[in-house]
């Protein structure tokens, strides 16, 4: 993996249905448990999909068998690599509907975050006890025709960011504000009130299937961001 670029991989869970054994076979006990304990198969299976394409992945550059990848996780549930020590590599996964999307990355932080495109008539009350005043302005702004797309637009620029720090959602989400509308700029305009904290992130939108908002938050500057690659049943083997 190249220094100055940030991969990204997505995988459509409902393509993978004949390489789900082989991504359960590489997880461990923790990670068995926690698929299990989902009551939908398909929720098992984006479970199951999630965590053993990160080991591919993660493998892949390592040079070492998926199974024998460890984690450790910090107070905030972030996992980390534990063995083999690989301190430079960072990663971030999400999930949402039918697919799973990743990122890597050497030496930055890094928090991805992807959302399924529904109808949430609680919407305006999400954003009035988690979005900041000045994003509440701009949902206000944007209008019944394009109130559902800012909203996700916001949501996952806020969640990519969260996700970098490592800190998660110990961090209150009304303590930074990222631009909404499509006029807007795509970045963090402030945090704790300081546009100076903000410059030093960049966010970036990643285009998907339709019906899905994805972003992606880097502690840094200019660092190039692949086009999605495909985690499909070739890569998988």
């Amino acid at each position: 993996m190249e220094a100055n670029r940030i991969e990204t991989w997505k995988a459509w869970v409902p393509a993978l249905s004949a390489q789900i054994p082989r991504l359960a076979a590489w997880l461990a006990e923790d990670e068995s448990e926690r698929a299990g304990r989902f009551r939908f198969e398909g929720d098992r299976r984006t479970s199951i999909v999630s965590r053993g394409g990160l080991r591919l992945l993660l493998a892949r550059r390592l040079a070492c068998d998926p199974a024998a990848l460890r984690f450790t996780y910090s107070q905030y549930g972030r996992p980390e690599l534990a063995f083999p020590a690989a301190p430079e590599l960072r990663f971030s996964v999400s999930h949402s509907g039918d697919l799973v999307v990743y990122a890597l990355a050497r030496g930055v932080e890094i928090g991805i975050d992807v959302e399924k495109i529904r109808p949430m008539k609680d919407a305006p009350a999400v954003a009035r006890r988690f979005f900041s005043e000045t994003e509440q302005r701009s949902l206000a702004a944007a209008g019944p025709d394009r109130s559902l797309q800012a909203f996700f637009t916001c949501w996952t620029r806020k969640e990519a960011y969260i996700k970098a720090t490592g800190v998660g959602l110990s961090t209150p989400l009304d303590r930074f504000s990222v631009g909404v509308l499509p006029e807007e700029a795509t970045a963090i305009l402030e945090i704790d009130g300081s546009a100076e904290k903000a410059a030093a992130w960049e966010l970036h939108d990643l285009e998907l299937e339709a019906g899905y908002a994805s972003a992606l938050a880097v502690r840094g500057h200019g660092l190039a961001v692949s086009p999605w690659n495909g985690l499909g049943p070739g890569v998988i083997g």
